[in-house]
């Protein structure tokens, strides 16, 4: 286990992020979609639409971001943050939580439409607790039969899809089990976050060991956990400032952003994002080295101007459009800005190569690769859909069953690296 005693003279000391702000022409501008989807929840996709859920407010879905239906069927009553915080898709099933009132067990439903849902179990608390502060299940994790939840209390597991739970065990030492992170996985290992420790479980969250440990100060505490390639982010306030990044199974910690109130970090995606203070709003294209501003301009239905509201609680990627969800509503900046490490959008390092055509239908041309390099084609959210090693000098991929959105295809050469965007149609 890792301890880290804070400071600001240790944080700087091994900081090593060259943060940018948005180098586009123009700057980044926020457009509402929805003033009636508002307030702090979570914001994903499922079953093809957007999906946002809102606690006490329910769930809520739209295939278009404008135009909300509510689809909680089977969730009434709803005392308190059901899907605030606890969702997860798994395998063309949503999963989400809710409690009846102040007193009652929390439950864990599941959903195979995002409109019907359906009670899988209810969870006891391993520890007794006064009337009315019953914990309320804040993450859930599915992977085959295994299944956990987080609560503000403990960790659960399941070996049956969620029917039946234990209690998980802890080693000595940590005494905050209060979980308010994601679970996810990595490298074969769980991990999941509470105020104080970052969490492993290498046997399906039978037993937790701490891999990190904030300092016992009452203002230090960890705000979230995120999965990147090789790695985890979490992000810290208090003393305990910043995002943090790990890339040995938390063997080892490195600041990668120092900021006051770093309230999240969020994957989707290849994309990460960070929310800090109220309104400051960052994305990182290479997990976490590098950071620039995407906070820009944001504007109501009306045209008005916002200024000084919480603008970010969750973000996702719908239609290849990046969406945030917050104080006042429904936001999207259009596509997922693609940065370099100069900040500066879809240019090469030291390649250079053409798309055509572009937009394109059934074909497209990747000409000028250089030998021996590797190309693929992506979407938006990440997902590679095109990969191979090559001597061509042009390429041929065939994007007729792409669906019609913004693509990235990249060749990578050595250390030398570009990315270009191409429309399909």
């Amino acid at each position: 286990m890792k301890q880290l005693l804070f400071s600001t003279m240790a944080i700087a000391a091994t900081m090593t992020v060259v943060v940018s702000t948005n180098a586009q022409n123009t700057p980044i501008q926020w457009a509402q979609t929805n003033a009636s989807q508002r307030g702090q929840g979570h914001l994903d996709t499922f079953n093809g639409k957007i999906i946002a859920l809102h606690g006490p407010g329910g769930i809520w879905t739209s295939d278009n971001a404008t135009d909300w239906t509510r689809t909680d069927t089977g969730l009434a009553p709803i005392y308190q943050y059901c899907g605030s915080y606890a969702y997860f898709n798994y395998q063309g099933t949503a999963y989400t939580s809710k409690r009846v009132n102040p007193n009652s067990k929390p439950s864990v439903y599941s959903s195979t439409n995002g409109t019907n849902w359906t009670l899988v179990s209810e969870v006891t608390p391993a520890t007794a607790t006064p009337v009315g502060e019953t914990s309320n299940i804040t993450t859930i994790y599915r992977n085959a039969d295994v299944m956990l939840v987080g609560t503000g209390e403990n960790i659960y597991y399941s070996t049956d899809g969620g029917l039946t739970w234990t209690v998980s065990s802890f080693a000595s030492g940590i005494t905050n089990k209060s979980i308010k992170a994601n679970i996810v996985e990595l490298n074969g290992a769980l991990y999941a976050a509470s105020e104080k420790n970052v969490l492993k479980s290498t046997d399906n969250g039978v037993n937790w060991t701490s891999v990190y440990q904030v300092a016992s100060m009452t203002n230090d505490k960890i705000s979230s956990l995120a999965k990147i390639d090789n790695g985890l982010l979490i992000s810290g306030q208090g003393a305990a400032k910043g995002i943090y990044r790990t890339l040995d199974d938390g063997a080892t910690w490195t600041v990668v952003r120092e900021y006051n109130d770093a309230r999240y970090v969020q994957s989707v995606g290849s994309f990460i994002f960070a929310q800090h203070s109220q309104t400051d709003l960052f994305q990182s294209n290479d997990n976490g080295t590098t950071w620039h501003d995407i906070e820009g301009k944001w504007y109501k239905i009306n045209g008005d101007s916002i200024t000084g509201q919480d603008r970010a609680y969750s973000l996702t990627i719908f239609n290849d459009k990046l969406y945030a969800l917050g104080s006042l509503g429904v936001f999207t900046c259009g596509a997922p800005r693609v940065f370099t490490t100069t900040g500066v959008e879809d240019i090469s390092n030291t390649l250079s190569f053409d798309i055509y055509p572009n937009p394109a239908n059934n074909t497209i041309t990747i000409a000028g690769v250089p030998e021996g390099s590797s190309v693929s084609v992506a979407d938006i959210t990440g997902r590679v859909l095109y990969t191979e090693k090559t001597n061509r000098k042009n390429v041929t991929v065939h994007v007729h069953d792409f669906t019609t959105g913004v693509y990235l295809v990249r060749i990578e050469n050595g250390k030398a690296v570009a990315t270009k965007k191409f429309i399909k149609e």
